[in-house]
């Protein structure tokens, strides 16, 4: 479950993927669960800045405590953290919950990684692409546009018909060579088919 007490860890490898280290833990939050949580790497800097969500309630406290509403109760926090030696020690995570704005609500980061961009007018803003479930799901990208110090969030993406009451998550951003965005998200439509 999304809510069963997930702490946030990191590995790495010198060699090209053939060998790993050793899960380190870089946030923890006891019994409250973090998720979801995306990284993006800053080559401007070579920093790598995760953000994540965190459940603020004991995943194992006894019903009703363990379980609330995706869009009920607002008591969700946001928070970033860096690392500056490729993943080897971390910051102290930072609550961003203001920058997000997402008013208590669940925000979704990722799924798992965003990106830097490279080209116009906006080349070296970090992105990471997500959504949030405040009054409703919606997809919409985070970013920052001086090298994860602040966060802010775009427009929520218009949702064409058969979706207009479709939930969407895990959504994936690239960069197009003419600088152009593309998402692709999982959603599910009115008529509960999954595309």
């Amino acid at each position: 479950s999304d809510r069963s007490g997930q702490d946030l860890v990191c590995k790495w490898s010198d060699d090209h993927g053939a060998t790993w280290s050793r899960a380190r833990m870089i946030a923890t939050h006891g019994k409250q669960s973090i998720c979801p949580n995306a990284a993006v790497y800053d080559r401007d800097t070579d920093r790598i800045h995760v953000l994540y969500n965190l459940f603020t309630w004991d995943f194992d406290a006894p019903p009703p405590k363990n379980i609330r509403g995706e869009m009920g109760e607002l008591t969700c926090v946001q928070y970033h953290l860096e690392s500056a030696d490729g993943g080897m020690t971390w910051s102290a995570p930072r609550d961003i919950s203001d920058m997000g704005d997402t008013q208590g609500a669940v925000a979704v980061f990722g799924s798992g990684e965003g990106i830097q961009l490279r080209h116009g007018d906006h080349s070296g803003r970090l992105l990471i692409s997500g959504g949030d479930f405040y009054r409703g799901k919606k997809v919409l990208c985070y970013y920052s546009d001086d090298h994860g110090s602040t966060w802010q969030r775009g427009a929520p993406v218009p949702t064409p018909q058969p979706m207009a009451m479709a939930m969407a998550s895990e959504t994936k951003v690239a960069e197009l060579p003419d600088g152009s965005l593309l998402l692709n998200s999982r959603s599910y439509h009115e008529d509960g088919s999954v595309h």
